[in-house]
């Protein structure tokens, strides 16, 4: 009788452990997949092309996005940080596109284009790459837009001119894009 409550004493301790593992590991996962990058930060370009990436932005990139990222250029007017491991899945989808259609060839070449990996300083900076700074017409004030797995960066007065007030086509874009995003799954 004794061993018969041993084993039943092993049993629940097992499954126990392997509830609680279960737990830990449904936490790291929900840690970083529900991490989605928003908001506007400003901020300045200091002498040497760096600036200093806001603590509440860098509260929203999960633990292991925080150090390593790649810079490269946007679509628009601006370049893009990506977290490290975000640019490698980019360059992944990229590397699946055929490389004997001449159109998918120059895009892929103009993303990797001017792309430097860039690691936070002991201070919390990246360094912009010139060219980047040049290409995305930056002086002096940025904004830091997130954009889901990814920051934008503007120039202020470049982002204020597109976004600063309300476009006269946002209803139109709100029309057209935005009836299309089911929003009956969405949960708090």
């Amino acid at each position: 009788m004794e061993n018969y409550f041993h084993n039943i004493v092993w049993i629940f301790l097992e499954v126990g452990a392997n509830l609680w593992e279960l737990v830990k590991n449904q936490e790291n996962i929900a840690s970083t997949t529900e991490s989605i990058l928003h908001g506007d930060f400003e901020c300045t370009l200091d002498d040497k092309g760096r600036i200093l990436l806001p603590v509440a932005l860098k509260k929203q990139l999960p633990t292991h996005a925080q150090n390593r990222f790649v810079i490269a250029r946007g679509d628009d007017e601006h370049a893009v940080i990506y977290p490290y491991n975000v640019w490698i899945q980019y360059l992944k989808k990229l590397g699946q596109l055929n490389r004997h259609v001449k159109e998918n060839r120059e895009f892929v070449r103009m993303v990797k284009t001017h792309s430097a990996e860039a690691v936070l300083d002991a201070n919390g900076r990246l360094s912009i790459p010139k060219n980047l700074i040049g290409e995305a017409g930056i002086k002096k004030d940025i904004v830091l837009k997130g954009s889901n797995y990814l920051i934008e960066v503007w120039a202020k007065e470049i982002h204020d001119k597109l976004y600063g007030i309300k476009p006269s086509n946002f209803a139109e874009l709100a029309q057209q894009v935005g009836s299309a995003i089911d929003m009956s799954d969405f949960q708090f």
